[in-house]
C-alpha cells in the first residue's frame, strides 16, 4: 500500500486534470514533475507532468472511492481542454524563480 498514487489520463496535461478534479469535485490534487524530471524524461512525460495524490491517515474509504470515481468521469469525458502545456519553467517563474532555476530542476 502507498498513500502516494501518480498518474495520468491519457495525453491530457495534467495542470487541467488536477484543476477538473478541484473546480468539479472538491479533490486536492498536485500536478507537475513533482522534483522528479528523469522519471518524466524516462515515461516521456516531461510536458505533460502527472498528477498526485498524497492521501493520509484521515481519508476515508469514501473519499477515496470518490477520487476514484471522479478520475473514471474525467477519462471518460472529452471535455478537459487544457489552457496551455504545464511546464516546471513555467510553474517557477510564477513562484518567482528565475525561468531555468526551479530548485528541483535537473542542473
Amino acid at each position: 500500500r502507498s498513500p502516494i498514487v501518480a498518474l495520468n489520463i491519457g495525453e491530457h496535461d495534467a495542470g487541467a486534470v488536477s484543476d477538473e478534479l478541484s473546480e468539479s469535485y472538491g479533490i486536492a490534487t498536485r500536478p507537475g514533475a513533482h522534483c522528479a524530471p528523469r522519471m518524466h524524461r524516462a515515461l516521456g512525460t516531461e510536458e505533460q507532468g502527472a498528477v498526485r495524490f498524497s492521501f493520509g491517515y484521515f481519508n476515508t474509504e469514501a473519499e477515496i472511492d470518490a477520487a476514484i470515481a471522479a478520475v473514471k468521469r474525467i477519462a471518460e469525458s472529452p471535455s478537459i481542454q487544457p489552457q496551455q502545456p504545464w511546464h516546471w519553467n513555467a510553474f517557477a517563474g510564477k513562484r518567482g524563480f528565475p525561468e531555468g532555476s526551479f530548485p528541483c530542476q535537473e542542473r
